[in-house]
């Protein structure tokens, strides 16, 4: 279970619900970052992921099938990425810290006890989202962008 929320589908309608929730509160910038964040991150390391073609571990008795290549670890990435978009939209709340951690580590440990990733696989899903949020979060806090958001959308 634990693997699943790392999964395309749980993280896709999570990031979609966060930046309808967003908008709603008429958090029109952070809720078109948050979509847009996550929806770059996917198309970026899904590339990633044809062009180095890694295979994934082969077991006897896999305890999971998975059908793309290994490289990075895509739950990882996904994981790590929703978890710390949340904790950029809701850092005043110094328990997002802490969910994103805790969360990032068991979600990367299930899919090594699965046998669906080598430890580098996850290691690499860890550093690319770290890479990407770190892009991401200095897009977010540029002051031209924001201006011109909130041009076209105003509260």
């Amino acid at each position: 279970m634990i693997s699943k929320l790392g999964s395309f589908v749980i993280i896709t309608s999570m990031t979609l619900l966060l930046g309808i929730w967003l908008w709603l509160k008429k958090r029109i910038y952070e809720a078109i970052w948050v979509v847009a964040t996550m929806g770059s991150c996917r198309i970026v390391f899904t590339t990633l992921k044809i062009l180095v073609g890694r295979e994934r571990p082969v077991f006897d008795e896999p305890l999971t099938h998975a059908l793309s290549y290994s490289f990075p670890s895509g739950h990882s990435v996904n994981s790590l990425m929703f978890l710390l978009v949340c904790y950029s939209i809701f850092s005043y709340r110094k328990s997002f810290l802490w969910i994103a951690i805790i969360g990032t580590l068991l979600i990367g440990w299930s899919r090594l006890a699965l046998g669906a990733h080598w430890f580098s696989d996850v290691l690499a899903g860890w550093g690319c989202g770290f890479m990407w949020i770190s892009i991401a979060y200095q897009v977010k806090i540029s002051i031209p962008l924001q201006n011109y958001v909130n041009k076209y959308f105003p509260n």
